[in-house]
């Protein structure tokens, strides 16, 4: 059973951890999900919005009622979500391994290691990346869980 104190300490550390506190903070948030573009809803892109009907007319085939038809249409923006995602995944996954790539030619050339020197930054960098492929999880576990609830609602035979 929770004590009185955990409630409390629970309620303290939860009011701690509500994200950026400063303008400049704020402002930085505010831009994670514009960066790769995985803010916009996939209808927003015309070339996704027609793939969006395409695909949701394949997992209905037969049953095109307006529920059913709704719901594979969520299943499939969840779907293009999580393509999308992928996609930037991959990207930053390439440059990752490029810059890992230039560190491994700088060792393998005998290149002096100083503090500050060019290898330096480059693990400054692939660190950046790395720290960008976690925040990318957050948009990937959205979409997943978007796609299964969807998944479900097709199953049922609509909304």
């Amino acid at each position: 059973m929770t004590t009185e104190r955990q409630i409390a300490s629970n309620r303290i550390n939860a009011r701690k951890a509500k994200g950026p506190k400063t303008k400049k903070g704020k402002l930085r948030s505010s831009k994670n999900a514009f960066k790769h573009g995985l803010s916009l809803p996939v209808l927003h892109d015309a070339k996704l919005s027609k793939r969006t009907g395409a695909i949701a007319r394949a997992m209905v085939q037969e049953d095109l009622s307006e529920q059913n038809f709704e719901a594979a249409c969520l299943a499939a923006e969840a779907y293009l979500e999580i393509e999308k995602v992928r996609e930037v995944h991959k990207s930053i996954t390439n440059s990752a391994f490029v810059h890992l790539s230039e560190i491994q030619k700088m060792q393998e050339g005998g290149v002096a290691q100083s503090p500050g020197s060019d290898e330096d930054s480059h693990w400054k960098e692939f660190g950046a990346y790395l720290v960008q492929l976690r925040r990318l999880s957050r948009y990937e576990r959205r979409a997943g869980f978007r796609w299964r609830k969807a998944i479900k609602l097709v199953e049922l035979g609509g909304m």
